[in-house]
Protein backbone atom coordinates (compact mmCIF):
# COMPACT_ATOMS: atom_id res chain seq x y z
CA UNK A 1 0.00 0.00 0.00
CA UNK A 2 2.82 2.35 0.71
CA UNK A 3 4.11 1.73 -2.73
CA UNK A 4 0.68 2.62 -4.23
CA UNK A 5 0.51 5.83 -2.21
CA UNK A 6 4.02 6.69 -3.37
CA UNK A 7 3.01 6.09 -7.01
CA UNK A 8 -0.14 8.21 -6.59
CA UNK A 9 2.02 11.03 -5.13
CA UNK A 10 4.48 10.84 -8.03
CA UNK A 11 1.61 10.80 -10.49
CA UNK A 12 0.16 13.90 -8.80
CA UNK A 13 3.54 15.65 -9.07
CA UNK A 14 3.82 14.67 -12.74
CA UNK A 15 0.29 15.91 -13.44
CA UNK A 16 1.14 19.17 -11.61
CA UNK A 17 4.20 19.57 -13.86
CA UNK A 18 2.08 18.91 -16.93
CA UNK A 19 -0.48 21.50 -15.77
CA UNK A 20 2.31 24.04 -15.20
CA UNK A 21 3.77 23.32 -18.66
CA UNK A 22 0.33 23.65 -20.29
CA UNK A 23 -0.20 26.97 -18.46
CA UNK A 24 3.22 28.18 -19.66
CA UNK A 25 2.45 27.10 -23.25
CA UNK A 26 -0.95 28.79 -23.03
CA UNK A 27 0.73 32.04 -21.89
CA UNK A 28 3.22 31.81 -24.77
CA UNK A 29 0.40 31.21 -27.28
CA UNK A 30 -1.44 34.26 -25.86
CA UNK A 31 1.74 36.36 -26.26
CA UNK A 32 2.11 35.14 -29.85
CA UNK A 33 -1.54 35.99 -30.56
CA UNK A 34 -1.11 39.50 -29.08
CA UNK A 35 2.05 40.04 -31.16
CA UNK A 36 0.26 38.85 -34.29
CA UNK A 37 -2.59 41.29 -33.55
CA UNK A 38 -0.11 44.15 -33.12
CA UNK A 39 1.57 43.21 -36.39
CA UNK A 40 -1.79 43.10 -38.15
CA UNK A 41 -2.62 46.56 -36.80
CA UNK A 42 0.79 47.87 -37.89
CA UNK A 43 0.40 46.37 -41.36
CA UNK A 44 -3.06 47.95 -41.62
CA UNK A 45 -1.58 51.36 -40.80
CA UNK A 46 1.23 50.85 -43.32
CA UNK A 47 -1.34 49.80 -45.93
CA UNK A 48 -3.39 52.94 -45.22
CA UNK A 49 -0.29 55.13 -45.54
CA UNK A 50 0.69 53.47 -48.83
CA UNK A 51 -2.83 53.95 -50.20
CA UNK A 52 -2.73 57.64 -49.24
CA UNK A 53 0.68 58.05 -50.90
CA UNK A 54 -0.65 56.31 -54.02
CA UNK A 55 -3.67 58.63 -54.08
CA UNK A 56 -1.41 61.68 -53.68
CA UNK A 57 0.92 60.40 -56.42
CA UNK A 58 -2.04 59.95 -58.78
CA UNK A 59 -3.28 63.45 -57.96
CA UNK A 60 0.20 64.86 -58.61
CA UNK A 61 0.40 63.01 -61.92
CA UNK A 62 -2.99 64.42 -62.91
CA UNK A 63 -1.85 67.94 -62.00
CA UNK A 64 1.32 67.48 -64.04
CA UNK A 65 -0.77 66.38 -67.04
CA UNK A 66 -3.07 69.38 -66.58
CA UNK A 67 -0.09 71.73 -66.23
CA UNK A 68 1.55 70.29 -69.33
CA UNK A 69 -1.68 70.69 -71.30
CA UNK A 70 -2.03 74.26 -70.04
CA UNK A 71 1.59 75.00 -71.05
CA UNK A 72 0.96 73.64 -74.53
CA UNK A 73 -2.24 75.68 -74.79
CA UNK A 74 -0.46 78.83 -73.61
CA UNK A 75 2.38 78.20 -76.05
CA UNK A 76 -0.06 77.79 -78.93
CA UNK A 77 -2.00 80.89 -77.83
CA UNK A 78 1.24 82.88 -77.62
CA UNK A 79 2.24 81.71 -81.08
CA UNK A 80 -1.17 82.70 -82.47
CA UNK A 81 -0.92 86.07 -80.74
CA UNK A 82 2.58 86.55 -82.14
CA UNK A 83 1.28 85.81 -85.62
CA UNK A 84 -1.51 88.36 -85.13
CA UNK A 85 0.90 90.99 -83.80
CA UNK A 86 3.22 90.44 -86.77
CA UNK A 87 0.45 91.81 -88.96
CA UNK A 88 1.13 95.27 -87.52
CA UNK A 89 4.02 97.31 -88.88
CA UNK A 90 5.75 98.56 -85.74
CA UNK A 91 9.12 99.15 -87.36
CA UNK A 92 12.33 97.68 -86.11
CA UNK A 93 13.74 100.78 -84.43
CA UNK A 94 17.16 100.14 -85.97
CA UNK A 95 17.20 96.49 -84.90
CA UNK A 96 17.95 93.97 -87.66
CA UNK A 97 15.06 91.72 -88.68
CA UNK A 98 16.97 88.63 -87.60
CA UNK A 99 16.73 89.82 -83.98
CA UNK A 100 13.02 90.62 -84.07
CA UNK A 101 11.94 87.39 -85.75
CA UNK A 102 10.51 84.86 -83.35
CA UNK A 103 10.79 81.16 -83.87
CA UNK A 104 7.25 79.80 -83.59
CA UNK A 105 8.12 76.18 -84.27
CA UNK A 106 6.25 73.98 -81.83
CA UNK A 107 8.15 71.65 -79.58
CA UNK A 108 7.16 67.97 -79.80
CA UNK A 109 5.63 66.54 -76.65
CA UNK A 110 8.08 64.65 -74.50
CA UNK A 111 11.19 65.82 -76.34
CA UNK A 112 13.57 68.74 -76.41
CA UNK A 113 13.38 71.67 -74.02
CA UNK A 114 10.30 72.20 -71.92
CA UNK A 115 7.54 74.29 -73.54
CA UNK A 116 7.74 76.78 -70.69
CA UNK A 117 11.49 77.31 -71.12
CA UNK A 118 11.12 77.62 -74.89
CA UNK A 119 8.32 80.17 -74.51
CA UNK A 120 10.35 82.15 -71.97
CA UNK A 121 13.26 82.24 -74.41
CA UNK A 122 11.01 83.42 -77.26
CA UNK A 123 9.40 86.06 -75.06
CA UNK A 124 12.78 87.32 -73.82
CA UNK A 125 14.05 87.58 -77.40
CA UNK A 126 10.91 89.36 -78.52
CA UNK A 127 10.75 91.83 -75.64
CA UNK A 128 14.47 92.57 -75.86
CA UNK A 129 13.97 93.43 -79.52
CA UNK A 130 10.95 95.67 -78.94
CA UNK A 131 12.12 97.72 -75.95
CA UNK A 132 11.71 101.46 -76.30
CA UNK A 133 9.23 103.37 -78.35
CA UNK A 134 9.33 104.25 -82.03
CA UNK A 135 6.90 107.06 -81.26
CA UNK A 136 9.74 109.04 -79.64
CA UNK A 137 11.47 109.29 -83.02
CA UNK A 138 8.55 111.12 -84.65
CA UNK A 139 9.00 114.81 -85.41
CA UNK A 140 6.18 117.35 -85.32
CA UNK A 141 5.27 118.61 -88.78
CA UNK A 142 3.96 122.02 -87.82
CA UNK A 143 3.70 124.49 -84.97
CA UNK A 144 0.03 123.53 -84.50
CA UNK A 145 1.10 120.04 -83.46
CA UNK A 146 3.39 121.51 -80.79
CA UNK A 147 0.55 123.47 -79.19
CA UNK A 148 0.18 121.36 -76.07
CA UNK A 149 -0.96 122.89 -72.82
CA UNK A 150 -0.55 121.83 -69.22
CA UNK A 151 -3.74 121.48 -67.22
Amino acid sequence: MEHGVKLVGETGKALGGIVDSVAEISELVSDIAASAQEQATGLGEVNTAINEMDKTTQQNAAMVEESTAACHTLTNDAEEMTALVRQFDIGTGGIPNSVTSINTQTIPAGGGASPVAAQQKRAATYFAATQGSNALDLEMDSEEDNDWQDF
